[in-house]
């Protein structure tokens, strides 16, 4: 049995499928305030603390995803008004409500340019990402060439779209997957990565411009435990490839600094909340420095803070954000202040 990525709405299932793919855009130290997207609002906790700053709730419904460029605006993919998603931009730091791009058809991912001239979202079920500019409600362009069930994307510095494509095919048989790559301002197809990708299904940009890739096995008989792939910007081999203490890897994030943390979750796991954990890989190492398995049950997304605390939100049942020190693994806090059904979190002005 294939897992395919949600379209539109998410729904209640937990499972790879039913986790939205949020921006993966480069982590910056500047940012200290930690986002937490959930039920109809997104709210922003202080540095270190467990308590409420401030909280957006104007124009927010269902947010799917949400991403912060690199003036600090904030976007979030909601779902959905008039059945159908769109997203809000906001100001840095305040939350006050500066756009609205509407009725986004079938949208499942969003990314933005780090300047934040350009909100790119993904349709997994039509194989295609539309780039809508600074203004306007239309698309600029729409990227189809090389797209073939895309599982996530993600955009560098210099404006470089990554498409992660992986089809049923793929999945059921760990490959082959492919990532395409777009320069900046082009819809045409400049690259495609099939090196190390058998099995695409999450993109991340680290702060060196490196583009991270899990390989996720989504298979019911797994032949491998999944991998992390890491290239240098403009490389089509991976200069790096993890999977020393991988099994089923989800999700991914990569902090400030270079380390990398890894959600892992099999097939089977979507079935046992506690089979999740997590596994931390220091800065140009391929073996985890520490393993996870207490504290979370399916995280949906995972940050690392600009101190390198690492932060896991757990939907069912606790409701909650845990964190963890630097080289810990049990939960040092609990946030529940605010938390509602965690979509999403990153960090921010």
């Amino acid at each position: 049995m294939a897992l395919a990525l949600i379209s539109a709405c998410a729904s209640n299932v937990v499972s790879p499928a039913s986790i939205p793919e949020s921006a993966a855009v480069r982590p910056d130290a500047d940012f200290k305030n930690l986002y937490v997207a959930g039920g109809n609002v997104i709210n922003v906790y202080a540095s270190g603390s467990s308590s409420v700053l401030r909280t957006i709730s104007n124009g927010v419904s269902g947010p799917m995803a949400i991403a912060i460029d690199g003036n600090g605006r904030l976007f979030v993919l909601n779902c959905c008004r008039s059945n159908e998603p769109y997203v809000t931009v906001y100001a840095a730091g305040t939350g006050n409500l500066l756009r609205t791009i509407p009725n986004i058809q079938d949208a499942s991912a969003m990314a933005v340019s780090r300047g934040g001239g350009e909100v790119f979202i993904m349709d997994s079920a039509d194989g295609k990402v539309s780039v809508y500019g600074p203004t306007g409600s239309k698309p600029l362009r729409t990227i189809i060439q090389g797209v073939n069930a895309p599982q996530a994307i993600a955009v560098d510095s210099t404006g470089t779209l990554y498409v992660a494509n992986c089809d049923d095919a793929c999945t059921e048989y760990d490959g082959p997957g492919t990532v395409t790559v777009y320069n900046a301002g082009q819809s045409g197809l400049s690259r495609t990565i099939t090196q190390n990708v058998p099995t695409p299904w999450r993109l991340m940009i680290g702060p060196k411009d490196d583009l991270y890739v899990a390989n996720y096995d989504g298979s019911e008989v797994a032949s491998y435990p999944g991998s992390v792939a890491v290239f240098q910007s403009g490389k089509g081999k991976a200069y790096e490839v993890v999977s020393q203490g991988l099994s089923g890897p989800a999700i991914l994030t990569v902090g400030p600094s270079g380390t990398l943390a890894v959600s892992n979750c099999s097939y089977f796991c979507y079935y046992n909340s506690d089979g999740a954990f997590l596994t931390v890989y220091p800065p140009g190492n391929t073996k985890p420095a520490r393993t996870i398995k207490r504290g979370m049950n399916v995280p949906s997304a995972i940050a690392i803070g600009p101190s390198g605390y690492l932060f896991v939100p757990n939907d069912y049942p606790t409701n909650s954000v845990v964190v963890f020190a630097p080289g810990s693994k049990t939960v040092q806090r609990t946030i529940t202040q605010g938390i509602n059904h965690p979509s999403a979190l990153l960090f921010g002005p």
